[in-house]
């Protein structure tokens, strides 16, 4: 009974797979961290291209009524 019935092994086997899948989730985090960055400057970028063409969708209808109206004077 010198090696505990094989735990000793096994214990050497479990603390390696356990190291493994924590170098897996540090990964996993830094990877999910680039995501998110890319992400959020992906978001701005939409955002500001929303508000331009939004700006000028609102523009034409008030440029027409302009116009309209400097007609009928």
């Amino acid at each position: 009974m010198g090696n505990r019935d094989g735990w000793e092994l096994y214990e050497k086997l479990v603390l390696s797979e356990l190291e493994r899948l924590s170098e897996n989730v540090s990964d996993l985090a830094a990877a999910l961290q680039d995501l998110k960055v890319d992400t959020v400057s992906d978001l701005k970028l939409l955002k500001f291209q929303a508000g331009i063409w939004g700006g000028l969708a609102g523009s034409v209808p008030a440029i027409i009524a302009i116009i309209w109206s400097l007609m009928e004077n």
